[in-house]
């Protein structure tokens, strides 16, 4: 199942990277270090967070339940994909939601901050493995 929905973002990556459409670019004022909160404890009200479902190094957050999403975006990392094809892949995987993921999990600006963070982080060592910090307060530039 992993290998199927790597698959699939990566087919989606590509037809986001191939069709020519218009990149979203909403992520250059994303607060990733709101993201990154979220993922780890979640927007609260009662919805789990994506790090309950989702491993990710930088959060130091693992799962069995959900992909791998460093397994998922290092892959296209390695492939040369920029990272504003990363978020627009993540934005939209939080956007169509299928269970087991709850529908708005994060909306708005917070699915914007999320999927900004796993563009960052997804597929990378962690930090202090790279020997730098995690997450400034917003992003200045992809």
């Amino acid at each position: 199942m992993r290998r199927v929905l790597a698959l699939s973002l990566l087919g989606v990556a590509l037809a986001l990277a191939g069709c020519g459409g218009e990149e979203t670019t909403d992520f250059e004022g994303a607060d990733v270090a709101n993201g990154k909160q979220l993922f780890v404890q979640g927007p609260g009200g009662g919805k789990p967070s994506c790090g309950g479902c989702h491993t990710l190094a930088d959060a130091a957050t693992i799962s069995q339940v959900g992909p791998s999403l460093d397994d998922a975006f290092q892959r296209m990392r390695e492939e040369g994909f920029e990272e504003s094809t990363i978020f627009a892949v993540t934005l939209e995987q939080i956007d169509l939601a299928v269970a087991p993921m709850p529908a708005d999990i994060v909306t708005g600006q917070d699915a914007v901050d999320v999927a900004a963070y796993v563009a960052r982080f997804a597929g990378k060592p962690p930090p202090e493995q790279q020997g730098g910090a995690t997450t400034g307060a917003t992003t200045t530039s992809p």
